[in-house]
């Protein structure tokens, strides 16, 4: 069964240290006997590790070949006519 939005809000302010300590308390306990819950729970936090060590990567060293951005604009493109009044722009990133 789904976990509904408000509870992944609330587990995602869990696990950034964000709720009071009755509330906490509350999730902690539902963590306990809600196994669906708990799963979203270790997958939050898995995804909050992973990106945490993304942090540590030094992406100044890392360069994308010439062939990249114009196959990104290829697959970009029809994605763009599917967007309300065609919102979305794509700009070019300059090279330095």
């Amino acid at each position: 069964m789904p976990v509904p939005a408000e509870d992944l809000i609330q587990l995602s302010a869990y696990i950034d240290g964000e709720l009071d300590g009755d509330e906490a308390g509350r999730i902690a306990m539902r963590l306990v006997t809600n196994l669906a819950l708990a799963e979203e729970y270790e997958m939050l936090k898995q995804i909050r590790d992973m990106l945490s060590y993304l942090d540590k990567i030094d992406c100044t060293v890392v360069a994308a070949s010439p062939a990249f951005e114009p196959k990104l604009y290829r697959h970009l493109r029809p994605l763009r006519s599917n967007c309300p009044n065609n919102s979305v722009t794509l700009t070019s990133v300059s090279r330095t």
